[in-house]
């Protein structure tokens, strides 16, 4: 390995690394004042944990797909990173491919924001986001990456913000590509553009944190997503439940969380089959043959798309994206001290286990009601009255995809007055009705304290049903 280090008189743009490694070259550039102190920093060791994987991936420039074809051709070139490295591996890395938009739009300084204003201080000491400018235009790339700078560079001083680029001739093949699924040539390359951009921040990232999760750069993230996040995957330990993919998101690649173990062999499987299908697809297939045949999803998710325009605009009809997740929730859960009971019979955990667990796992347990009947309830009552602006309980399971309430209504108990003391909740309301094994309701504001909350079953079932979360958010 050969390092090169070149001081500059710039306070932004202070140290600049060459660094040849097995032909692949490395270019680094720290923000940050020129000083002694600051070269001192600059490690090797602090270097390779980003070098290591990335150098061992493009050693293997020989490795063929099933056509035969050259999987991925490197010759020395650069990949630019702006950064300064942490020398200890961070909980978290929060992957943002950002792509240009035909329209002008840029989305992802808002998407950096929406991340620093969900997490506190003690979060980005433990996390680094790491934003991949995925277009090929060079210009548009210096330009954002100087407003990234600009705009956030005592995060990227810190260690917080990672702004990666890799050059065009990185990257294998994408014209003349299979035309699956009938798509226009133009959408072949994009869609076969975005697996090889997702593969490379995968060998980018390995060494980074312990955990890594993606999501786009139009996103809103919750609250507290960092330690929400944290919790379920302690749930998920304590329950011995194994996963590979953990989802925070419904929608397509927003809010996949892996193990940062398992990113090099993930990568390597984007590329063997980037021309075969949408790097969503490829998710899935990847899921089922590391054996994982059920998702693991956190409800309610934690990040939110909000973004109206897509990089991929083929016409200038072309509609706006306006797809959104119904289980988002910008805050957090809280399920305040409350009874939980069931009229039915059931097995597995208590429904006050599933109840109380819910915000350190929340899919992590379930209870079973064996063949509930028409009139049988599950019920939450309430140490003490709360106003509540949410309510969202999730049944059903992938291994048994019948067990779901078919017909229920979420129901409850209301003070006939915000005044009255030791009266009874005698005002009923229905809040809501079971969709496919789902109620996710929001709580009206005028709807005043309620006493507790009500699962009906509203037709006898000749299935268990599982329950698998009660989430309860308070106004």
């Amino acid at each position: 390995m050969r390092v090169a280090l070149i001081t500059s008189r710039s306070t932004r743009l202070a140290v600049v690394l060459i660094v040849v490694v097995t032909g692949f070259n490395l270019l680094l550039v720290f923000s940050g004042p020129s000083t002694d102190a600051g070269i001192e920093r600059l490690e090797q060791q602090e270097l390779e944990f980003h070098l290591k994987d990335v150098a061992h991936a493009y050693r293997s420039s020989g490795l063929t797909n099933v056509s035969g074809a050259v999987l991925y051709h490197v010759q020395p070139r650069y990949i630019n990173v702006i950064a300064k490295p942490r020398s200890r591996n961070d909980f978290l890395t929060i992957g943002i491919p950002s792509a240009k938009r035909p329209t002008g739009d840029v989305y992802v300084l808002d998407t950096i924001q929406s991340i620093l204003n969900a997490t506190s201080q003690t979060d980005r000491d433990r996390v680094v986001v790491v934003v991949f400018l995925t277009d090929f235009d060079v210009a548009y790339n210096t330009r954002l990456s100087a407003a990234i700078v600009e705009r956030y560079g005592r995060h990227i001083d810190s260690g917080l913000i990672h702004v990666v680029q890799v050059a065009r001739d990185v990257y294998p093949p994408l014209d003349g590509l299979k035309r699956n699924f009938n798509d226009a040539k133009e959408r072949v390359y994009w869609r076969a553009k975005q697996v090889v951009d997702f593969a490379l921040m995968f060998l980018y990232a390995p060494n980074v944190s312990r955990y890594y999760i993606q999501i786009e750069d139009d996103v809103k993230c919750a609250n507290g997503f960092v330690p929400s996040i944290e919790r379920f995957l302690n749930g998920l330990v304590t329950h011995r439940r194994p996963w590979t993919i953990v989802d925070f998101s419904t929608l397509g690649f927003i809010g996949k969380l892996l193990r940062s173990s398992d990113l090099r062999t993930f990568a390597q499987f984007l590329l063997l089959f980037y021309q075969e299908q949408p790097v969503d697809y490829l998710l899935r297939a990847f899921r089922v043959a590391v054996a994982q045949h059920e998702v693991v999803m956190c409800r309610p998710t934690l990040f939110q798309h909000v973004g109206l325009k897509s990089s991929l605009r083929l016409t200038a009809k072309d509609n706006d994206n306006t797809l959104k997740d119904k289980y988002f929730d910008d805050g957090v859960f809280h399920n305040p001290r409350a009874v939980v009971v069931a009229s039915m019979k059931t097995r597995g955990n208590r429904p006050q286990r599933v109840y109380d667990m819910a915000t350190s796992g929340a899919n992590g347990t379930f209870f079973v009601a064996e063949n509930p009947h028409y009139g049988s309830t599950v019920d939450v009552t309430f140490s003490e009255p709360v106003r509540l602006r949410r309510v969202v309980v999730v049944t059903g399971s992938s291994y048994f995809p019948k067990q779901f309430l078919h017909s229920g209504v979420l129901e409850a108990h209301v003070k006939p007055s915000d005044n009255t003391e030791n009266v009874s909740c005698v005002i009923y309301m229905r809040l809501g009705n079971f969709i496919d094994g789902v109620v996710d309701v929001s709580v009206p504001t005028f709807v005043l304290p309620i006493c507790s909350l009500h699962v009906r079953v509203m037709q006898d079932h000749e299935t268990d049903v599982v329950f698998r979360q009660i989430a309860v958010f308070k106004a």
